[in-house]
């Protein structure tokens, strides 16, 4: 306790040294973003994922038509690769959610490089369409590997860094593949799928390596009561996976997210499907042009990825979403209404794809990570992943059809959407999350343990409210 008493006069007191020439010490510099190097290896297999896809990509449909595929087998590869995506990914993320984020990630791999084999051998259409779709289960672990980047930052700060480095390490990596796929263009496909093992066993040497086994958090479904017989392991598990995917689907905010994200990813892709038909007839694109037009897209998401984290921090999350989605809208009606400018189709790729998808990614996994508890990121990114495959699988023949009543009838539907989205971003319920509840119940532990000892071993406290 104070006395009041000055320092000189309260014995064994000593006076604090003044510092040197009477000024305060200097502040230590604060510390630039504490990410793990699991982290920056997850970045790295993306990056060399990305190269793998798109070196292999612009190549599969010159294979298929040299083994006399037609055009609506080719379109089939892209509708099965995502069929395949948006049925394996919310299995994917609920598994990292029980067994880890490292075991669901380092599977893919073998399975990538498994598929990477078999595609080197491939001599008929329908087996290189059965190995496009076990590549597709294969590469499904992308909501595992989003979910162990968001468990392994510790503040938002630390999170943007991470996702604007993604962002530009992944774009690197997608600008680079076609330039390697044209420098081994005289080899033979079999030889450039071997390659693409490589990489494969280079990604699982540096995830087995570097990539740390995070402890995941349980949530449990409530328990059975004492009397109810207790089903095999098996049933018990399931039971708790379906609690969690009905948690979530019930939760407001958690359930507002994902069918935010399904509606923008419908509406996006429904302009995709007829983009280059549309391209060619109202702005004479060709090959070139559609070359120069990924490159201008691609080097967009580089160049802006490195502007959205300030616009996050900034605004916040909710706010840069809602802007993203107004600046798609009027890009894509700013498009049809420039019809014959030649320029304008490049300028609508450089926004949508590079200002506002920059500003939307990074600003909804902001709210994902902000309002869904760890024990479920999971699962939550695995069923958005779902939603958007099924989007990104109906929405290009929606496209074309409308296409078909109207050319531009796809580009006021994807305006459309995005508006839709933006209100509902604005929309979002400020209720209790996920994660508010999960704080709650960390918090109630120590006092639930502290009444149980008050009250002795055979005391029984009631349960709280759901």
């Amino acid at each position: 306790p104070r006395t009041g008493a000055p320092d000189d006069l309260i014995p064994n007191r000593r006076r604090p040294a003044p510092p040197p020439g009477g000024r305060p010490p200097a502040r230590a510099p604060e510390e630039g973003p504490m990410v793990s190097a699991g982290v920056y290896a997850t970045l790295v297999t993306q990056t060399l994922g990305a190269l793998a896809t798109m070196t292999v990509l612009p190549a599969i449909p010159f294979v298929a038509m040299g083994l006399g595929a037609n055009a609506f087998t080719i379109a089939m590869f892209g509708s099965a690769y995502n069929l395949a995506q948006m049925l394996c990914s919310p299995a994917c993320g609920a598994l990292s959610d029980r067994i880890g984020r490292k075991a669901v990630m380092v599977s893919g791999l073998v399975g990538q490089a498994a598929c990477n084999v078999l595609m080197s051998y491939a001599a008929s259409v329908p087996q290189l369409l059965a190995v496009r779709v076990a590549m597709g289960l294969a590469m499904s672990t992308g909501p595992a590997e989003m979910a162990y980047i968001m468990d392994s930052t510790s503040s938002e700060h630390d999170l943007s860094h991470v996702l604007c480095v993604q962002r530009i390490v992944t774009s690197c990596g997608a600008l680079l593949g076609p330039l390697v796929a044209k420098a081994f263009e005289q080899y033979p496909f079999s030889a450039l799928c071997r390659g693409l093992f490589l990489i494969n066993m280079v990604n699982l040497v540096i995830g087995i390596l570097l990539w740390e086994e995070i402890p995941q958090k349980e949530v449990s479904p409530p328990s059975t009561p004492s009397g109810a017989s207790g089903g095999s392991a098996t049933t018990a598990g399931s039971a708790s996976w379906s609690w969690t995917m009905r948690r979530l689907l019930s939760n407001t905010t958690t359930s507002s997210l994902m069918l935010v994200s399904w509606i923008y990813s419908l509406g996006y892709s429904i302009s995709d499907g007829p983009e280059m038909v549309f391209f060619k007839e109202y702005f004479g694109f060709d090959r070139s042009s559609a070359c120069y037009f990924l490159v201008v897209t691609n080097s967009s998401s580089l160049v802006f990825s490195m502007v959205a984290p300030a616009l996050v921090n900034h605004c916040g999350a909710q706010c840069t979403c809602k802007v993203g989605c107004f600046g798609v809208a009027a890009s894509v009606l700013g498009l049809v209404t420039a019809s014959g400018c030649q320029v304008a189709p490049y300028v609508y790729g450089g926004l949508v794809v590079g200002l506002f998808g920059s500003m939307l990614g990074l600003g909804h996994m902001h709210l994902v990570r902000r309002k869904c508890s760890q024990g479920t990121m999971g699962t939550l990114l695995g069923l958005q992943s779902s939603l958007n495959g099924f989007a990104g699988t109906v929405g290009p023949p929606t496209g074309g059809a409308l296409y078909g009543v109207n050319s531009c009838m796809p580009y006021l539907v994807t305006a459309l959407f995005a508006a839709c989205a933006a209100g509902l971003y604005d929309a979002l319920p400020e209720g209790r999350t996920l994660r508010d509840l999960e704080q709650d119940s960390l918090l109630a532990e120590p006092a639930t343990a502290v009444a149980r000892a008050a009250l002795g071993p055979s005391a029984h406290l009631p349960e709280k409210p759901r």
